[in-house]
């Protein structure tokens, strides 16, 4: 076989699998909830009760299906199938989830489930301009949180107004999109293992409410990396000549 032709053969190989490990770490908040939902079935749908009286089996059933149709929809975004119905449902649980959980009413974490299903738009769409001009917004708006952390951690509101939002910046108008792309995703990995660490919480009724929020905020970011990778792979017009 030609040298050549061979070579392409690798490369788009190469990208086939890594486009594979994109999506599995982009609905990775959603097989993680699914899970949840399905494994503490009956804590969970006492908690639904009580904030919306709504009866024990209803509540249950609530979570099962919720669990069950984020688990068959990430399935079907990985392997893609049917991937405008599967994104489609997977919109509608995040959305039902912000809804149900009074925890999550406010516009920071609205904008983080943006993050997510902007995220989940670049499989379904391709990573498109205007696609992952909206996915690299939603990421700066998110990360501008990082002023939150003034007092309790210097180090990562030094990071995130000096290094992290410029270089989303530089992505956006494709300025340095290969060198950005890379330090973005091991920014992102390093905050998110570092501040949303809700194993390091005690299971205990006092801190409950705490490691709730942890756990979708660590998930949530992890969807978010998943999104800078595979725009990383695909995009041409923002990430030309990575492979």
């Amino acid at each position: 076989m030609d040298p050549f032709i061979l070579g392409e053969c690798q490369k788009r190989l190469l990208k086939s699998f890594l486009s594979l490990v994109a999506r599995c770490i982009i609905v990775a908040s959603f097989v993680a909830d699914g899970v949840r939902c399905i494994q503490n079935c009956h804590f969970k749908s006492i908690q639904l009760n009580l904030t919306w009286n709504c009866g024990l089996y209803l509540a249950e059933l609530y979570l099962l299906l919720l669990g069950i149709v984020q688990i068959l929809a990430s399935i079907l975004v990985v392997v893609q199938k049917e991937k405008f119905l599967a994104t489609g449902m997977l919109w509608l649980a995040a959305h039902i989830r912000l809804v149900t959980n009074p925890l999550l009413w406010s516009i920071s974490m609205y904008r983080e489930v943006l993050g997510a299903t902007s995220a989940l738009l670049l499989t379904m769409l391709k990573p498109r301009h205007q696609v992952v001009i909206s996915f690299l917004l939603a990421t700066f708006l998110n990360w501008y949180e990082l002023k939150d952390l003034l007092w309790e951690d210097l180090l990562w509101y030094f990071l995130g107004k000096s290094t992290m939002k410029p270089l989303l910046v530089y992505m956006m108008i494709g300025l340095k999109t290969k060198v950005s792309a890379f330090v973005v995703i091991l920014l992102m990995t390093a905050h998110c293992f570092h501040v949303h660490a809700f194993w390091q919480v005690p299971i205990a009724h006092e801190f409950m409410d705490i490691r709730e929020l942890m756990v979708f905020q660590f998930w949530n970011e992890v969807t978010v990396i998943g999104g800078l990778f595979f725009s990383a792979i695909h995009s041409k017009h923002r990430f030309e000549n990575i492979f």
